[in-house]
């Protein structure tokens, strides 16, 4: 988005300050950072079992929807 300079041609309705952007960057920095967190460590600690393959295979049948949301988190 253009930002306007004194003696522009824009509305200054239409300016958006530099603070404003860093916020929104700095949410979805976060939003980010939780989504990963969550889908590389909290559900593969909750789905898989290193030990039993039958186990984890039982897990992630069991837990379709936490299967998903982890795979959609680290996106």
């Amino acid at each position: 988005m253009p930002v306007a300079t004194e003696g522009s041609q824009l509305a200054p309705g239409r300016v958006l300050p530099v603070q404003l952007y860093a916020k929104v960057a700095g949410v979805l920095f976060l939003l980010s950072f939780i989504g990963g967190g969550f889908g590389e460590a909290y559900v593969p600690s909750k789905l898989i079992v290193a030990t039993d393959a039958a186990a984890t295979v039982q897990n992630l049948n069991s837990s379709e929807l936490m299967f998903r949301l982890g795979f959609a988190g680290t996106w």
